[in-house]
């Protein structure tokens, strides 16, 4: 006679209960000590106590079988430096960037210790993103009776959406209060001004694109028509205090803009400022 197996659903019931009770059990959280010590702690799911995740701290937030001193410090602040093929420094940044109103910098999307205000009021990917986008000619054809080819009328030229996606990681609370920042501006930058808002009924503002110098993206009007941000679950979670919010420690962001150019800016394009390279007008205009 084959064995068997009975499972106890009412135990299984009351674990899941136990497990999404309470917030905590699906985060990891940080337990800093008096030293500065931070461990990987993660709740018991069925005492509730903490346990150290990495083997490394005690419940005093310290490093088991390591003297002091031996621990190693908080990761330095990283630094930005741009030099040119012959190694010059090179004072512009040329990292992809989109600039915002100043408007829309305020307390809470500065970034904490005005981070983004710092850095040009701008969103600026820390890891060289992926940029996508297409220039068209568009043309309608004719198909006449009797003839062996087609006549294309030529109808108009247009840039297409442009596509930004880059990586964000955080390792410290800066990193975390800027990610906090970015997120909380990108939700708003896609939102037109209504109700209580004195210029009630404005569409989402115009920013500005940068990227890589005046040949590929330099100051280019766009509007940001969507975001999307990637909150994965294969990865740690940052407990910043900042709005006591929880950061994913890497994560992908992807924004999606629109080209803007004003009815005076297309009047005074110029084919010619292309084939002679007019310096000028590429970086007070953004043409594509």
């Amino acid at each position: 006679m084959a064995e068997e197996f009975v499972t106890n659903p009412s135990a299984s019931e009351e674990a899941t209960k136990q497990k999404y009770q309470d917030p905590s059990n699906l985060f990891s959280e940080a337990l800093v000590s008096e030293d500065g010590s931070i461990g990987s702690i993660r709740r018991n799911l069925e005492t509730g106590d903490l346990y150290d995740a990495s083997g490394l701290y005690n419940q005093q937030g310290r490093f088991v079988g390591i003297p002091p001193g031996a621990k190693p410090g908080s990761p330095p602040s990283p630094e930005v430096n741009f030099k040119n093929a012959q190694g010059a420094d090179v004072a512009e940044d040329l990292r992809v960037k989109i600039r915002v109103p100043p408007s829309y910098i305020t307390a809470i999307t500065s970034g904490g210790n005005n981070q983004l205000a710092n850095l040009g009021n701008a969103i600026i990917f820390p890891y060289t993103p992926s940029i996508s986008y297409e220039s068209k000619a568009e043309y309608s054809e004719q198909k006449p009776l009797h003839s062996n080819f087609t006549v294309n009328f030529y109808q108009r030229s247009f840039v297409t959406s442009i596509s930004v996606q880059g990586k964000f990681t955080v390792e410290n609370e800066a990193d975390a209060n800027t990610y906090i920042s970015i997120s909380h501006l990108l939700k708003a930058l896609t939102k037109m001004r209504f109700g209580l808002d004195s210029d009630a009924g404005a569409p989402p503002p115009v920013c500005r694109l940068d990227a890589y110098g005046e040949m590929f993206l330099v100051n280019v009007p766009v509007a940001i028509t969507s975001y999307r941000i990637e909150y994965q679950d294969d990865v740690d979670y940052f407990q910043s205090n900042y709005w006591r919010t929880m950061v994913p420690v890497r994560s992908t962001i992807q924004i999606t803009c629109l080209p803007m150019y004003s009815r005076n800016e297309m009047l005074n394009f110029s084919v010619n400022n292309y084939l002679n390279y007019s310096g000028s007008v590429y970086r007070r205009t953004g043409y594509i």
